[in-house]
């Protein structure tokens, strides 16, 4: 337990790279953990390693970690990114049947359905994640890709103009 207790300390102290060795020997020295994987696999996810997260996630899972509604959005992300949205489909909707008023969950939905070419599904999760939460930056970026692919500039160029007055976000 020691392993997991440092890795999250350095986790919340911003120290991403360091924590990832502990976070892995947590895992390692109890393999029953599941809230030793799901952080295993957030901060890989944190660090750009979404093709290694997805075991890990699908690990704490198994487990019952206790954050399931996350580690289902988080999967779905991490396989969306590694170039499996569809398998990421059902994660995202399990996430979203427990906690419909996410704006990240909305958000991650939106990303999937975009890559599965279900565009106007797609344009309806962004504009559900921004009714939740309309100062995220990211979301009404993406809309603006999304508007600009289908043809529709004017609508583009609004949400591109709304997404750099509110920053990142997420």
């Amino acid at each position: 337990m020691r392993a997991l207790e440092e890795g999250l300390a350095l986790r919340e102290a911003g120290q991403l790279l360091a924590a990832l060795p502990l976070l892995q020997k947590a895992t390692e020295e109890e393999a029953g953990n599941a809230e030793a994987w799901y952080w295993f696999a957030v901060t890989q996810d944190s660090l750009g390693m979404e093709s290694t997260a997805v075991h890990c996630y699908r690990e704490a899972l198994r487990l019952g970690c206790t954050r399931t509604a996350e580690a289902h959005a988080y999967l779905a992300s991490s396989l969306q990114k590694t170039w499996n949205a569809a398998g990421g489909y059902g994660h995202i909707q399990r996430a979203l049947a427990a906690q419909p008023g996410s704006a990240l969950f909305h958000f991650i939905h939106g990303n999937i359905l975009a890559d599965m070419r279900r565009w106007k599904e797609a344009e309806a999760a962004y504009r559900t994640a921004l009714g939740i939460d309309p100062a995220q930056g990211i979301v009404w970026h993406r809309l603006g890709q999304l508007l600009g692919a289908s043809g529709r500039q004017h609508e583009a160029w609004e949400a591109y103009q709304t997404a750099y007055r509110h920053g990142d976000g997420f």
